[in-house]
């Protein structure tokens, strides 16, 4: 990537590195959703149409979860799975590993 390439200039001439991270992102953004969806919509059916103990409860916590900033909930599921960094499932890369936004746009 030449310095001051614009991302118009990117997309037009198809620019692979472009396309790649736009089409991983998209990949894995459909994986979460379907893993979600495989999870809560039967979850979500379960609780629309049936009564049990607790049932109100459940619905006003659900809905307190669902006004959460999603930077809320990505900060507490990080603190939550904090201890698995040991085993360096969740790790801070090494400057080796990933390239920076700065370095990636001096090239």
């Amino acid at each position: 990537m030449a310095e001051g390439t614009s991302a118009w200039q990117l997309i037009i001439s198809g620019d692979q590195t472009l396309y790649a991270i736009a089409f991983l992102s998209l990949k894995v953004s459909l994986s979460a959703v379907l893993i979600a969806g495989l999870f809560g919509f039967p979850l979500g059916a379960l609780i629309a149409f049936s009564s049990f103990p607790g049932r109100s409860a459940l619905v006003v916590l659900i809905n307190a979860f669902m006004g959460l900033p999603p930077a809320v909930v990505g900060l507490c599921v990080y603190l939550a799975l904090g201890d698995l960094r040991d085993v360096e499932i969740l790790r801070e890369p090494e400057e080796t590993d990933t390239l920076t936004a700065s370095q990636l746009a001096r090239r």
